[in-house]
């Protein structure tokens, strides 16, 4: 039997460190190996610290390393929609 495809039905959170999720907050081609390319508005999953001002992240099949300074935590979704603060 053969088991590529993963398909769990969620994937458990990391241990190491508590955002999960970071959203794009402009656009980044990568300009070195390992580095992930985004777009803004891309919601990035987290995937460790890379040390230094550098996340580990991954988008769909592509992972990379994402700066710090391009990304910001996505706000967690409040329980009562309509009451939107700015």
């Amino acid at each position: 039997e053969s088991k590529d495809s993963l398909q769990e039905p969620h994937s458990p959170a990391l241990p190491s460190s508590p955002p999960c999720e970071v959203q794009a907050l402009c656009h980044h081609l990568a300009t070195g190996p390992g580095q992930l390319s985004f777009h803004k508005g891309d919601i990035l999953r987290v995937l460790g610290r890379a040390g230094g001002d550098w996340l580990r992240c991954s988008r769909g099949p592509d992972s990379g390393l994402v700066p710090l300074a391009y990304v910001t935590l996505t706000p967690t979704p409040s329980p009562t929609p309509g009451s939107s603060q700015n």
